[in-house]
């Protein structure tokens, strides 16, 4: 316990008090039931952490609209049955987390207009939005849909090979990516790809002006949970 030092002032505290981060409003595992207040500091955030509240179970519309400086939206680990319909007008959320949830459409989060990465692991999406709406993600650089419900291979690679500037993405643990070849349906209905994985194994798909060491250093920055080869 901290208290007055034998040179007048007080010792400094036994533990170390975290300096909060300019720009993050961090409410992660905060017992929130709802969205919260709209306070200055959210106003103006670059980065909104509600990770780890369980008890949080819709976003209502336009709350994350009003959010005009907000690039990271992290919702990991809590109880969204949907995410907001209104999701096109967010156009500063560069990176969505949104896995550990219960959503069921997908479809919000590919209209997102600036979005690079989109986490939807651990859901229930038993099928992607049609291609004429994943279309419109033509940001999206990395997708990572592990552990849902997607069982229709055909029409989840149309839906995907819409997407133009996809390059990295996770299927595991989905009923379409248990069949033996699927690894090799991947490169051939998507061929842009340069990173995936696949039931726990990860590829590669090497272009000249796409290196190992790039892949390495710019998905393992931004894709949780998929981490490259060595």
């Amino acid at each position: 316990m901290a208290g007055p030092g034998k040179f007048g002032g007080f010792d400094p505290p036994d533990e170390a008090i975290p300096t909060p981060t300019p720009g993050v409003v961090d409410l992660a595992h905060g017992n929130l039931r709802e969205f919260p207040a709209f306070t200055k500091a959210l106003r103006t955030a670059l980065e909104l952490d509600l990770e780890g509240n369980p008890e949080l179970v819709s976003i209502p519309a336009g709350a994350l609209s009003r959010l005009t400086s907000l690039e990271t939206l992290r919702l990991t680990g809590c109880a969204l049955t949907h995410l907001p319909e209104d999701m096109n007008r967010c156009e500063s959320i560069a990176r969505l987390f949104a896995g550990a949830n219960d959503i069921t459409d997908a479809h919000p989060a590919f209209e997102l207009p600036c979005a690079v990465h989109v986490g939807l692991a651990h859901n229930r999406i038993a099928a992607l939005p049609p291609p004429e709406v994943t279309a419109r993600a033509e940001a999206l650089m990395s997708l990572d849909l592990t552990h849902n419900d997607l069982c229709d291979a055909s029409d989840a690679f149309a839906s995907l090979r819409a997407m133009p500037s996809l390059r990295a993405l996770s299927l595991a643990g989905n009923p379409m990516a248990m069949g033996t070849g699927f690894a090799a349906r991947v490169a051939t209905e998507l061929p842009e790809l340069r990173f995936w994985t696949d039931a726990g194994a990860t590829f590669f798909a090497l272009f000249p002006a796409f290196t190992l060491a790039a892949a390495a250093l710019s998905l393992a920055t931004t894709v949780g949970g998929m981490k490259p080869v060595t």
